[in-house]
Parts: structure tokens; C-alpha cells; sequence
């Protein structure tokens, strides 16, 4: 409609218009429209090319990124800071080759070039690399910091994440509202909770208890099992919005209060606070959890017509364990031949799952050639249909499903925690459990 607008006024050939249409449809994930506004611009300029190298690098597209940027290079256009910032968060497994061209341009030092770098191996996985740059780094600011706890958080390497906290908090840089939340990720994944507690009074002494810090810690505390204090937290916080309640909803589903999750659900209108497609897959993990079948038929069923929220494969995933877990094996049947779209793997297995949990082996089978068809059959799959084998007494395929699992690559040690005095020991069992 503005793009419609914009042909029929003085400005369609403006290039600061046409740049933000194309930053706009990127953002939208409409890559064939933005290139089509930028092939049509009478004149294009470093500015240009940066938006749509950056929208490429949102939307999957290296290849075109390079590409243009090339591009840019033969018609001698400037490259500036904005220009390697977009090619690094582009360009996935180049980031060393890039940061070549980056220090010919002279921009080796830029503190904005070095954080998109940072930010870059950290999201491809190489941490080390991350690490030996972030220590090298001249200017460390609040950004960079926060990049690289919150890209070894979101890796796993929770204690890693912490430790460099902590080594921040000795400098004179102070965290900021996405600090604070990753640094929380890790101590719930640890179960750090009175680390979690020191930090929730450090996140009150820098005055930073937005939404965003607010709900870290109610998932913190939900995680490390105590409910107490995430249910104190969310009802001291006066301007709760829908994240806020979607994890105390999540927090209760999780450790199966079903009913606490329900009246909370039930409260959002006195709030004036809309559910959203995240709330109902929390609301219907609960009533799977419970048992709280037509519950969770009704608020599924409300979705649409109550809210005007259209059940996506996740919903129908968890309508699925609903059934399952309450023994209604050809309920759920019934529903995935009925779902308006194909049911993806995820959904065959959680009902595969059901039907080991009842002793089925006839739906089980019929269950995992749907996951075959539709993904390669993973380790999960093989140890359900070997327990299922088990349980119905037909030894030899179970013994050739252990075998399966043996001689792959899907074979990883287990991990368990053990808390005791306030520490906590991982414990690393050699054996897939079957």
C-alpha cells in the first residue's frame, strides 16, 4: 500500500525512498521485491548496496551478498564501516576472509566491525576463535561483552558464559538489560540458583528490571524449581506484558500446575493483556501434563475463535500429546489425518512417543514409517520403538534396534546433575539409555 503510494507520488525515483523500501521488504523477508526496487532505482548509492547486503544476510543469502558487494567494488563505490558490519552478519563460514578485505579498507580496529565479527564465529559455532579475538580486542564495549556471554550461552557453554561475566563486572564497563538475561539462561541451565539471586540484585542495583531482565529471571527461577520466587516476582511487577506472562504460564506448565497456568490464562483479560500463538502451546503443555483433556480441546478450539490465533504444527503437536498421554490413541490418529497441513515429523514422534507409553506396537510401527519418510530416523526414534519392542516381548527386534544405536554415530555419553551443599557435579554415563 506505501509502495503503491510512493509510484504515484514525486518520490518515486528518490533514493533515500527506495532505500527504505528495500530495507523494508528485506525486513519482511520479501527478498524478490526488494531486489526488484533496487534493480528499477535510476541511481544507487553505498547506502543502497548496504541495505540490501544486509537483507540478503538476513534472509539466507550469502552468495548474492558477496556478490554485490563485489559489485560495489567494480563501479569503485566507498565502502564504509556500515558495508563490512552488513557482510559479516551476512556471510556465515567467511569471516576470516572478509576481515582481510576489512583490514585493507582500514577498518581493523573499528569497534562496530570487530563486534559483527565477534558476533559472526560466535553464531558459527567457533567459539574458540571468538574467544582468542574478544581477548585481543583493543576497545571492549558494553556490546562486545554482552556478545560474546550471550553467544556462549546460547551455544551451551553456560559456565563459560558466567565466568566472563563475572570478569566484567571487575571492569569498569556496567552489563545491560541483555546481559543480565543471558547471563540468567545460564544460571537456570546450571541451576545456579543463588548466583541467580546475586544477579537479580545486581540487574536492581544498576536499575535495570525492564520486561526483558524481568522474565529471564522468572524462567530463571522457574528452572532451578522455585516457583515461589518467580510467582513473587511476576506479581510485584506492575506493567507486565505478554512475555512476562507467557513464562510464569510456561514456568507453571513446565513443573505440571496445570491449574495455576489455566487462572493465569484466565487473568490476562482483567490485564488487558492478549494471548499470543506461544501462549497456547504453554496452556496446552499444561493440560497434557494433567490430564486436562477437554480443557485443552477448548482452549485449542478457542484459538481461532475466541482470539483470532491460527493453530500452527506446534499446537497441533501438543493436541497430539494431549491425546496420547491420556491414552486417546485414535483421537490423536484421527487428528493428524485431519490437520489442514501435512504433519511434519516432530508430530509423528510425540505420537510415537504415546503410543510407547500404552504399548501399542501396531500404531508405534505405523508411527515411525511416517518419521522415516519424512526425516532419517535418529536415535530417539530407535530407542522408543526398541523399548516398545521390549515391552511386547519381541526380543530380537529389540536387540537389532540396540544394535543399530551401537554401531551409528548417533551413540553420546548421557549427562545428569547432581546438586548437593550448594554444588553441583556432572555426572557422564557412557551408555545410551535404552
Amino acid at each position: 500500500m506505501i509502495h503503491a503510494a510512493v509510484e504515484k507520488s514525486r518520490f518515486r525515483g528518490d533514493l533515500v525512498v527506495n532505500t527504505a523500501l528495500i530495507d523494508m521488504y528485506m525486513k519482511c523477508g520479501d527478498v524478490a521485491e526488494g531486489c526488484k526496487v533496487f534493480d528499477w532505482m535510476y541511481e544507487r548509492n553505498t547506502v543502497s548496496y548496504n541495505a540490501l547486503i544486509f537483507g540478503y544476510g538476513q534472509n539466507g543469502n550469502s552468495d548474492e551478498a558477496v556478490a554485490l558487494y563485489v559489485d560495489m567494488k567494480r563501479q569503485s563505490l566507498v565502502l564504509d564501516v556500515a558495508t563490512f558490519v552488513a557482510l559479516l552478519s551476512s556471510c556465515r563460514g567467511h569471516e576470516w576472509n572478509l576481515f582481510v578485505h576489512v583490514i585493507k579498507h582500514g577498518f581493523g580496529s573499528d569497534f562496530m566491525v570487530n563486534n559483527a565479527l565477534l558476533d559472526a564465529l560466535v553464531k558459527v559455532g567457533s567459539t574458540k576463535d571468538a574467544l582468542e579475538f574478544f581477548d585481543k580486542m583493543g576497545e571492549k564495549t558494553v556490546v562486545s561483552w554482552t556478545t560474546i556471554i550471550s553467544g556462549l550461552s546460547h551455544r551451551g557453554l553456560h559456565s563459560d558464559s558466567i565466568e566472563l561475566f563475572k570478569t566484567m563486572c571487575s571492569t569498569e564497563i556496567c552489563p545491560n538489560s541483555f546481559t543480565f538475561s543471558s547471563v540468567l539462561n545460564s544460571c537456570g541451565y546450571l541451576l545456579y540458583l543463588e548466583l541467580g539471586r546475586c544477579i537479580h540484585g545486581a540487574s536492581l542495583k544498576h536499575g535495570l528490571m525492564d520486561e526483558f531482565v524481568g522474565s529471564s529471571l522468572l524462567d530463571m527461577y522457574a528452572k532451578c524449581g522455585a516457583l515461589h520466587y518467580a510467582r513473587r516476582l511476576f506479581d510485584e511487577t506492575i506493567n507486565k506484558g505478554i512475555v512476562s506472562w507467557n513464562t510464569m504460564i510456561t514456568s507453571y506448565a513446565r513443573h505440571g500446575y496445570g491449574h495455576e497456568a489455566l487462572f493465569l490464562y484466565a487473568e490476562m483479560p482483567r490485564y488487558n493483556v492478549d494471548p499470543n500463538p506461544i501462549t497456547f502451546i504453554s496452556l496446552l503443555t499444561a493440560c497434557s501434563r494433567c490430564g486436562l483433556v477437554e480443557k485443552g480441546v477448548q482452549l485449542f478450539n478457542g484459538m481461532l475463535l475466541k482470539h483470532g490465533i491460527v493453530p500452527h504444527m506446534e499446537h497441533y503437536a501438543c493436541l497430539v500429546d494431549l491425546f496420547g498421554r491420556a491414552g486417546l490413541l485414535d483421537r490423536a490418529k484421527l487428528l493428524i489425518s485431519e490437520m489442514p497441513f501435512e504433519a511434519d515429523a516432530s508430530v509423528w514422534a510425540v505420537f510415537l512417543a504415546a503410543c510407547k507409553i500404552h504399548g501399542d506396537l501396531e500404531l508405534a510401527q505405523f508411527a515411525r514409517k511416517h518419521v522415516m519418510r519424512l526425516q532419517i530416523e535418529d536415535s530417539p526414534t530407535v530407542v522408543l520403538m526398541s523399548n516398545i519392542y521390549s515391552e511386547s516381548g519381541k526380543w530380537d527386534d529389540a536387540e537389532n534396534a540396540r544394535r543399530n544405536i551401537e554401531t551409528s554415530s548417533w551413540k553420546k555419553p548421557g549427562l545428569s546433575w547432581v546438586m548437593y551443599s550448594d554444588h553441583s557435579n556432572l555426572c557422564i554415563f557412557e551408555v545410551c539409555i535404552i
